[in-house]
């Protein structure tokens, strides 16, 4: 080109001074003007104001299409938020149903009769609350705590609307946050504790800070947790239940729910409420012979043993005469009762447990004791407690002296 005619370059916010031709072209939303130098008219001016004012409006375009995508990113990255929030809530509060809903004792039960399965997932929920019930308990609360609290403040700024915020965030958290998990964790406990207990762990070690000085806390004021105990009625209640509910083939029958509760009252009844009465008993003198009508009292008197008194003093036994060693006895001339193999009689208070006679029996290798109102063999003879009349009080029906020989 040559004189005055040389290439001009015309930006958007530039004054057109003589562009001859004129030519737009649109690239990255940006209008290039290009002219060749030509006088400037009328006509070459209202041009580059109308290309001005495309290229003005094509820059708001631009910037509002930029404003939209950002927009629709923080939006979506809000709502994902959101759900993350109650997902994660609901987490925590089935959580800490299906941890503080386990029993510690029962949970040792299961670890050790339980299936395979159930044993590996309750020693997993044990070893995390071995560390501190409370202090699981205040680490569940407290993320359940903050998520709960973090969402309203996400919805806010995604819906734009205080009140609606709140109430969406109230919908959801009770629905997906605490009916939901929580009608899950009641019904599945063990199994969902055990699956999650590495992350309860985790949680735990992060809020360890706040949450383990306030367990510590919540522990010298309530005291350790260490499961539910039953008294001994307590138990004897629990095991009729197993009885009458009857779970399954595996549930306890009618013999053995009557041994188990006759057990466990053993502790609390005494011996004077089995024993038999002085008034009742079958005894001997040291001097008595054993004639023939003797002996078949003794045969028929129906105990094990037959207590023995001193000569001339009706209430002061001395010994035991074994029914058995007569089997074998030669009854020539005259035997009595005092040249026979005797045995010691024991003789107790009648405010003895049976629990504790058991040991007498158990011990002392005896079959019967004497019941005197001191506990010495000078005492006042209330009566006589035989193995039988305790095995009696413990499966609840009449013992034949034959099986009480082949236990004894």
């Amino acid at each position: 080109m040559a004189g005055n005619r040389r290439p001009i370059i015309l930006l958007r916010l530039g004054i057109p001074t003589a562009p001859s031709r004129k030519i737009a072209f649109q690239l990255s939303h940006t209008f290039i003007l290009i002219g060749v130098g030509m006088p400037s008219t009328p006509l070459g001016t209202s041009m580059h104001l109308l290309i001005r004012d495309a290229v003005n409006r094509s820059s708001v375009s631009s910037a509002a299409a930029e404003r939209s995508s950002s927009s629709i990113m923080l939006y979506c990255l809000e709502g994902g938020l959101s759900i993350s929030l109650v997902l994660l809530g609901g987490l925590f509060a089935g959580l800490t149903l299906a941890f503080m809903g386990q029993d510690q004792i029962q949970l040792q039960v299961i670890a050790g009769s339980g299936t395979r399965k159930d044993r590996e997932d309750a020693r997993k929920v044990l070893s995390i609350l071995q560390r501190g019930r409370h202090w699981v308990l205040v680490s569940l609360l407290l993320g359940n705590v903050i998520t709960n609290e973090a969402l309203p403040v996400v919805l806010d700024q995604d819906v734009k609307g205080g009140w609606f915020a709140i109430l969406a965030s109230t919908i959801l958290i009770v629905i997906f946050g605490e009916i939901i998990p929580q009608s899950l964790c009641a019904k599945h406990g063990l199994s969902i504790g055990a699956w999650s207990s590495r992350y309860v762990l985790w949680v735990m070690y992060l809020l360890f800070p706040v949450a383990y000085p306030v367990a510590k806390l919540l522990d010298l004021l309530l005291g350790a947790s260490h499961g539910m105990f039953f008294d001994r009625a307590g138990l004897k209640i629990l095991v009729m239940l197993h009885e009458s509910l009857n779970f399954s083939t595996e549930s306890l029958n009618r013999e053995e729910v009557t041994v188990i509760s006759s057990m466990l009252d053993l502790n609390s009844s005494s011996i004077s409420s089995i024993m038999t009465p002085f008034s009742k008993l079958y005894t001997l003198a040291t001097n008595q012979v054993l004639d023939e009508l003797t002996r078949y009292n003794i045969l028929n008197s129906g105990y094990s043993g037959i207590p023995v008194h001193m000569e001339n003093h009706a209430t002061t036994f001395v010994s035991v005469l074994p029914v058995k060693s007569m089997v074998a006895l030669n009854y020539e001339g005259e035997v009595t009762v005092g040249q026979l193999n005797l045995e010691s009689l024991m003789v107790v208070r009648p405010d003895v447990s049976c629990q504790d006679l058991i040991h007498v029996f158990r011990d002392r290798k005896v079959q019967m004791v004497l019941v005197t109102d001191r506990g010495t063999p000078h005492g006042e003879p209330l009566g006589i407690v035989t193995a039988r009349d305790l095995m009696n009080e413990l499966i609840g029906e009449w013992v034949h002296l034959e099986y009480l020989s082949s236990a004894c």
